[in-house]
């Protein structure tokens, strides 16, 4: 989850948010912009020849402007992705990953925020704040809390569904 104000000169390229990776194409995902429509992508191994196969989906949701929006990119214990932008769900699902490629340790050494690690898409414009990392799946009342009370949540206060 993170805050982002992407900048104009950024709206009409091909930018990432984030991609972290093992290496390139190696089971990396990230977040990316393409001429403001927002797109999911990840890079599957193929059991079969050690390959890896990118997957580019596109979330047909349309970044409107420059002012700071939370995202958050959410996978559950299912191996589910789901996103969410100022504490909504966009609607987007996705469903490829199998445990043993999603949760499988990644040393994030070739990771990036704001770039990728090939240099074929531009850097992106763009201010962040309070990008967080989290060791578990969060639960949409979660996700709505940290977009409605960013400066708050502490691993002693956090709301839950239970």
């Amino acid at each position: 989850a993170f805050w982002v104000k992407v900048k104009k000169e950024s709206l009409k390229k091909w930018v990432r948010f984030f991609d972290f990776t093992n290496g390139p194409n190696d089971n990396n995902f990230g977040l990316e912009m393409v001429d403001r429509r927002l797109k999911f992508f990840i890079y599957i191994p193929s059991p079969k020849n050690n390959s890896t196969t990118p997957t580019v989906i596109n979330t047909n949701y349309l970044w409107k402007d420059t002012e700071w929006h939370h995202v958050c990119l959410n996978l559950t214990d299912a191996g589910n992705f789901s996103i969410f932008i100022d504490g909504v769900d966009i609607n987007f699902k996705y469903s490829l990953c199998v445990k043993s490629v999603c949760y499988q340790p990644v040393d994030y050494e070739f990771s990036y925020i704001g770039k990728e690690p090939s240099h074929r898409s531009s850097q992106i414009s763009a201010n962040y704040n309070s990008f967080l990392v989290f060791n578990r799946s969060l639960n949409p009342i979660e996700i709505s809390y940290l977009y409605k009370y960013p400066n708050s949540i502490t691993f002693d206060n956090r709301p839950s569904d239970k």
